[in-house]
C-alpha cells in the first residue's frame, strides 16, 4: 500500500476520534466524571461494587448498576482480554525470537488489556488511566521501533519512553480539575493520533522493505490485515460514540451491536498482532538477515518461523 493511501484515511478518522475524545464527547457516552461543554458535570454517578463511577466515558453498552454489581460493562470487559491473550500467543509462538523492544511492546499490550478490563468493569477514572496510559506508551514505542527499524540503536525508544513517563506523571500527579491535567490529556490525544498515523505509514514502507528483500508478499499481506483491522476498529469506535442512541434503538428489535467490544477491542487486538508479526518478519529478514517464513495455523492466526536463530 502506498504511504499516502495509508496516511490520508487514518488522518481523517483519527482527527475525528481526537475531537470526540479530548474536546467534545457526545452526551450519550459522556461519563459521570466528564464535564459538559458548559463546564458542568454530567449528572449523578451510577454506583457499582467499586464505588461511584467517575470516568470520562460511559460507553454505549450500558448495563445494570448498583453496589452489588461487579462488572458494569460485561461485553467490553470480556472483550478486553483479547489483548493479553494475543500477547501471550505472540510470546509463546515466537519464544526467544523478538528483540527487546518487541518484547516490551507485548508486555505493554498486556498491561493495557488488563487496564481495559478494570476500566470497563468499574468505570473509575483511575482505571481509565490504567487503560489509556499503556495504550499511549504502546503507540509511542511502536512508532519508535519503526523509526529505528533498520538499526540496533535504542535512542528513539528511550525518547518515546521518557515522553510516555512524563505524560503519565502529569496525569497522575496533577489534580484532575487542573489546567495541567487537562492540557496533558489534550497533548496525549493529539500525539497519540500522530504516532498512530506514523506507525502505519512507516509500517507500509517496512512491509515493502521486507518483501523486496525476500520476495513474495507476506509482509504486505500482514500489513494490509493490520491496517484494515485498525481502520475498521477506529470507525467502530467513532460510530459507537456518535450514534449511541440510534444503536440502542435499532429497528425490528435488533440488539445493540457492541461496536466498542467487537469492533474496537477485537479490531485493535487483531491489528496489533498482525503488526507484531510484520515487525518480527522485518527484524529477521532485514536486520538479522535470517530467512523466515509465515505460516497460518488453522488458516487464522499467522506465525513467523525462522531458522538458525540464536537471540537470547
Amino acid at each position: 500500500m502506498h504511504a499516502v493511501a495509508v496516511a490520508a484515511p487514518l488522518t481523517i478518522l483519527l482527527s475525528g476520534a481526537v475531537v470526540l475524545y479530548a474536546l467534545y464527547t457526545p452526551q450519550a457516552t459522556r461519563g459521570a466524571g466528564a464535564r459538559s461543554p458548559s463546564g458542568s458535570h454530567n449528572g449523578a454517578a451510577p454506583e457499582s461494587f467499586w464505588g461511584a463511577t467517575d470516568a470520562e466515558f460511559d460507553w454505549c453498552e450500558g448495563g445494570a448498576n448498583g453496589d452489588h454489581v461487579l462488572v458494569l460493562e460485561p461485553m467490553n470487559t470480556i472483550s478486553s482480554f483479547v489483548y493479553p491473550i494475543l500477547a501471550l500467543v505472540a510470546w509463546r509462538w515466537h519464544r526467544g525470537q523478538p528483540a527487546v523492544w518487541l518484547r516490551v511492546l507485548l508486555l505493554t499490550a498486556t498491561v493495557m488489556g488488563l487496564g481495559s478490563v478494570a476500566f470497563h468493569a468499574s468505570l473509575r477514572y483511575s482505571m481509565q488511566l490504567l487503560d489509556e496510559l499503556p495504550l499511549y506508551a504502546l503507540a509511542l514505542l511502536a512508532a519508535a521501533v519503526l523509526r529505528a527499524r533498520n538499526t540496533r540503536t535504542h535512542g528513539a525508544q528511550l525518547v518515546a519512553s521518557l515522553v510516555a513517563v512524563a505524560v503519565a506523571a502529569a496525569l497522575l500527579c496533577a489534580p484532575r480539575a487542573s489546567q495541567v491535567h487537562g492540557a496533558a490529556r489534550v497533548f496525549m490525544a493529539v500525539s497519540f493520533g500522530l504516532a498512530f498515523v506514523y506507525v502505519l505509514t512507516a509500517g507500509s514502507v517496512s512491509a515493502k522493505e521486507v518483501d523486496a528483500r525476500r520476495g513474495g508478499s507476506d509482509a504486505r499481506m500482514l500489513f494490509a490485515l493490520s491496517f484494515f483491522s485498525f481502520v475498521g476498529a477506529i470507525a467502530a469506535w467513532i460510530v459507537d460514540m456518535v450514534a449511541c442512541e440510534t444503536l440502542r434503538d435499532l429497528p425490528a428489535g435488533l440488539p445493540y451491536p457492541q461496536l466498542h467490544a467487537l469492533g474496537w477491542h477485537l479490531g485493535t487486538g487483531a491489528g496489533l498482532y498482525f503488526l507484531f508479526c510484520m515487525l518480527l518478519l522485518h527484524q529477521h529478514e532485514v536486520l538479522d538477515r535470517l530467512p523466515a517464513t509465515v505460516v497460518w495455523p488453522a488458516g487464522i492466526i499467522p506465525k513467523v518461523l525462522v531458522r538458525n536463530h540464536h537471540r537470547d
